[in-house]
């Protein structure tokens, strides 16, 4: 090949290389990091405790949270969450991880992303 091909190739390619630069940092600009500490204004928070009751027909559950012992009813119900939630395997006196969005928790009431049963790891792991 000529010299001069090599160069233009050479120049083609570079270009190239920069549009591509130039395309993904356009992309990432907008985005923000995501937040997964828990704290407020974060992606998700979560907050553990013991169930008292459950309605398993209206995807209710009332817990007593290890936080200051205040009962708190978790909404679980299909209509409150992105995801269904199975009841089945929770039982009175069962202690209980709820993770939610803070702009969900109210005063007595918490929309329910995510529900996790540490009496079954308490149990497996013994």
């Amino acid at each position: 090949m000529k010299r001069t091909s090599k160069r233009l190739l050479a120049g083609i390619a570079g270009m190239l290389f920069l549009v591509i630069l130039g395309t993904a940092a356009g992309l990432t600009a907008g985005k923000e990091p995501r937040k997964d500490s828990g704290g407020p204004g974060t992606y998700r928070s979560q907050k553990e405790g013991k169930i008292l009751e459950i309605d398993r027909e209206k995807g209710k559950i009332t817990v007593q949270s290890t936080e200051g012992g205040k009962e708190i009813l978790l909404d679980c119900s299909k209509e409150s969450i992105m995801e269904d939630i199975a009841l089945n395997p929770y039982n009175p006196g069962d202690q209980v991880r709820y993770c939610f969005w803070p702009y969900e928790e109210f005063q007595d009431r918490v929309k329910v992303e995510e529900l996790i049963n540490l009496t079954l790891f308490d149990s497996v792991e013994k």
